[in-house]
């Protein structure tokens, strides 16, 4: 799965409706020929911009008009920005295979030695080059996983942080120790018993 952020257009700057247009057939075309499926993250108002490159590739693009979802991006194997995008950005620090296309030159030097599996790429050619080549790397099963301390990997953590304490107050005339083992109870209950551990399982 491959998921490019996202399909906005800034005509006044480098990245204008043909410089998107290229850099999305680029994306689905090597996704096509690598039986991959692309989540496309959206803006509703520039679908007629790449209308006929989606009819065209339709059996391997799913669009996603979610607002500031960090699904996709946490979700799929490679993940595809423009410029510094903040939701493949944090895909990068949750071990993502990442890909940012910047012509520019607008990325922070440093941001490649600081996180793990960041290529920045700067032509359509190396865009299609580097992503054959991560595609090839989640072939081989050669992906850095976060799954052992983000299982859900869904951008809810503190949803779920916030019910688990709002329920530890809810009852904590109960007691702090009864209390505790209630909302246990209950995380365990909704999100699956190996999501909460006890202190002393820590040592095992």
């Amino acid at each position: 799965i491959i998921a490019f952020y996202d399909t906005s257009i800034s005509p006044d700057s480098f990245f204008n409706k043909v410089a998107a247009r290229n850099i999305l057939n680029t994306i689905v075309s090597v996704a096509t020929e690598n039986n991959s499926l692309v989540i496309l993250k959206m803006k509703k108002n520039t679908y007629n911009v790449y209308s006929d490159i989606i009819q065209k590739y339709r059996t391997h693009i799913l669009i996603d008009h979610g607002k500031a979802s960090l699904v996709p991006a946490l979700s799929a194997d490679v993940v595809i920005g423009i410029e510094n995008s903040t939701p493949v950005a944090i895909s990068a620090v949750h071990g993502k295979n990442v890909i940012l296309f910047d012509s520019s030159r607008t990325i922070w030097q440093q941001w490649n030695d600081l996180v793990h599996g960041i290529t920045v790429v700067r032509s359509l050619s190396d865009l299609k080059y580097e992503l054959v080549e991560s595609l090839i790397e989640v072939e081989k099963g050669n992906v850095y996983s976060t799954h052992a301390i983000d299982p859900f990997a869904d951008g809810k953590a503190q949803y779920r942080m916030a019910n688990y304490m709002k329920h530890v107050f809810s009852v904590l005339s109960a007691g702090k120790s009864e209390s505790l083992l209630r909302a246990d109870a209950r995380y365990k209950k909704r999100w699956g018993d190996d999501k909460i551990l006890i202190n002393n399982q820590l040592d095992n």
